[in-house]
Order: C-alpha cells, then sequence, then structure tokens
C-alpha cells in the first residue's frame, strides 16, 4: 500500500515538473513578441544562416524575429520570409531589410534601416496577406551578405570582365581586317579606273566615244578615290579600337611629345605621408 502511494507520488511530481517545462517553454516563445505585428521580406538572395526565431534588428536595436521561411511558389527564386515586429516600432517607407552574418559563426539576422523622418507606414496593400518591407538591393553582397556569395560574385564579375575585354579585342581585331581588305580592293579598282579613263579618253580621240563617256569614267575613277580615303579612315579609326582594347592606347605606346606620368616615381613621393588633403606630387612628370 506505501510502495503505490510512493509511486503515485512519484508520478505527481514528475507531472507537475512536465507540464511546468511545457508551459514555461510556450510563455518563452510568446514572451518574444506577444502583440508583434507580423511583415513580410522578399529576398532573391541566399538567406543561409536565417531560421525561424532568427533575431531582427531595427538599426541595431531588436525589434523582433522570424516567424517563417518559404519558397515563393510563383517564383521558387525568391525567398520569402516572415517576421514579427514589436508594435512600437515605426515601420515607415524607406524602410529596406537586409541580412547580416556573422563570418564565424554563420549565424543571421534580419536588419532593418533606412527610415525617413515624416514618411507614412508601410500599409498591407490590396493583395497582399501581409504588409511587405522591401529588401536591400545593390552592393557587392546584395541583400544576402554571405561571404562565399561575395567570393563568388566577384569571381564572375571578374570572368565577365575577361570575357568582354577578349570579345573587344577580337571585334576590333575582325574590323581592322576587314578595313585592310576594303583599302587592298579599292586601290585594286582604282588601278582598273585608270586603265579605263585611259582607254576612253584614246577612244575619244579617234570619234568612238564622246565627251559624256569620258566624264562618266573620271566621275567613276573619283568615286573609287574617295572610297579608298574613306577606307583608310575606317582603317586607322580601327587600329586604334584595337590598342584600346589591348590597352596600349597610351602616351608611352603611342610616342606622344608629352610628360609621361610616373605611378612609381608618385608613389615614392607620398607613400610615407601619414595624412593629408592636398597633392604632394606637384613636381612629379606629367602633373
Amino acid at each position: 500500500m506505501e510502495t503505490s502511494s510512493n509511486r503515485l507520488l512519484v508520478f505527481a511530481v514528475v507531472g507537475v515538473l512536465l507540464f511546468t517545462l511545457v508551459v514555461f517553454t510556450l510563455w518563452i516563445v510568446s514572451a518574444r513578441n506577444p502583440d508583434g505585428r507580423d511583415y513580410l521580406i522578399r529576398f532573391d538572395q541566399s538567406v543561409a544562416g536565417i531560421k525561424k526565431g532568427s533575431s531582427v534588428t531595427y538599426s541595431g536595436v531588436p525589434a523582433g524575429s522570424v516567424t517563417s521561411i518559404r519558397l515563393d511558389a510563383r517564383e521558387p527564386s525568391m525567398v520569402l520570409v516572415t517576421v514579427r515586429l514589436d508594435r512600437n516600432i515605426p515601420v515607415l517607407q524607406g524602410v529596406r531589410a537586409s541580412i547580416s552574418r556573422s563570418f564565424f559563426s554563420g549565424d543571421a539576422t534580419v536588419t532593418l534601416d533606412g527610415a525617413t523622418k515624416g514618411a507614412p507606414p508601410i500599409v498591407q496593400a490590396a493583395g497582399q496577406d501581409l504588409p511587405e518591407i522591401p529588401s536591400k538591393k545593390g552592393g557587392l553582397l546584395g541583400s544576402g551578405g554571405d561571404p562565399m556569395a561575395l567570393v563568388a560574385k566577384i569571381s564572375r564579375t571578374v570572368d565577365d570582365a575577361r570575357r568582354t575585354a577578349v570579345q573587344n579585342a577580337v571585334n576590333a581585331w575582325e574590323t581592322l581586317i576587314a578595313a585592310r581588305a576594303s583599302a587592298q580592293s579599292l586601290r585594286s579598282q582604282i588601278r582598273a579606273n585608270e586603265i579605263a579613263l585611259e582607254g576612253v579618253q584614246r577612244e575619244a580621240i579617234v570619234g568612238s566615244r564622246t565627251t559624256l563617256d569620258v566624264l562618266n569614267a573620271q566621275q567613276t575613277l573619283l568615286n573609287s578615290r574617295t572610297n579608298l580615303v574613306q577606307s583608310l579612315t575606317q582603317l586607322v579609326t580601327a587600329s586604334f579600337q584595337v590598342a584600346q582594347a589591348v590597352g596600349r592606347l597610351t602616351a608611352r605606346d603611342l610616342h606622344l611629345p608629352v610628360p609621361l606620368y610616373d605611378e612609381t616615381a608618385y608613389y615614392n613621393e607620398v607613400k610615407n605621408k601619414w595624412t593629408g588633403l592636398g597633392d604632394y606630387a606637384t613636381n612629379q612628370p606629367g602633373r
């Protein structure tokens, strides 16, 4: 009888402890923001490090937490993050959301900033389930702030710049080759027109050609010479475009009679300067 009573007492104590633990847990969860407002944020980049319960700060001040994360069913490249903010936080037009990550731990928080004094609050628009806070755009990290994303983005930017430079150089070279071929063809055309003019003039002497035929032959020769001048202009322009594409369109490479800027001398002149507001290398060449 005593053993049964002890068991009931133990079960009762354990039950009370479990019930207290559940109630305390629910209180902690609800105490984060029991009367907050829900807002939706659309991110078009990685939200790695953000999870349900991640903190939200407003200009560095704790303002709420993340309540859900999901993909946009209509546009899978967009990530929908729902946050619950304190009702006392003024979420005004101009506020932008971004993600701040810890480089070492990988944890992330949603950061809000950019409010304008006197701006109207962000409200729920027609057709929206929740009022939306725009995400911050631009910058190397965009809205993600992921160091690995930064490295990948820089790599893509360098690759794009390299491909663009190579393509520009190839296009400029092909234009130069076409201009050379055109000039050579026009020179041959001029020689042929000169021979044709001479023949027409001789025929006009014996009366088999008229003055109009001679004038037409002269006009044809003049047109071919004009075309050659235009083609040579294109050839010179194309040569400079090639030099520009390969980085050789400089005063030193073109042997221009001007003072050349010496970047090494300028560096040696200012390398030991701690601070300054002016130009301390005015005595260097090219300044």
